[in-house]
């Protein structure tokens, strides 16, 4: 990391799934959010699947998750039009009306 700094860290799946065992799971989960948070690093937790997960993961500091909680997987075109902004509509006079000026 010293010669190639980072600028984020992502716990794995398998972290994820351990969430709520009071054990290495929390602990890492726990470690790993608080590692991010003193470092200045952008972190994110995968695999968040159900509203416990993500709860727990806030818990543990954890701001930025992703996971089928939030959605399924989906091809590019789509993700790029859902999260472009709607193009406003041009509101037009009907036929019958004449144009104002």
């Amino acid at each position: 990391m010293l010669s190639r700094p980072a600028v984020g860290i992502k716990l794995a799946r398998e972290f994820t799934l351990r969430l709520g065992d009071r054990a290495t799971g929390d602990r890492i989960s726990a470690a790993v959010s608080g590692l991010v948070d003193s470092l200045g690093m952008a972190g994110i937790i995968e695999g968040i699947e159900t509203e416990a997960q993500l709860r727990i993961a806030r818990e543990h500091g954890w701001r930025l998750g992703q996971g089928f909680l939030f959605g399924h997987p989906q091809v590019a075109h789509a993700v790029m039009r859902a999260a472009s902004p709607p193009v406003p509509a041009v509101a037009t006079p009907p036929a019958s009306e004449p144009v104002r000026r």
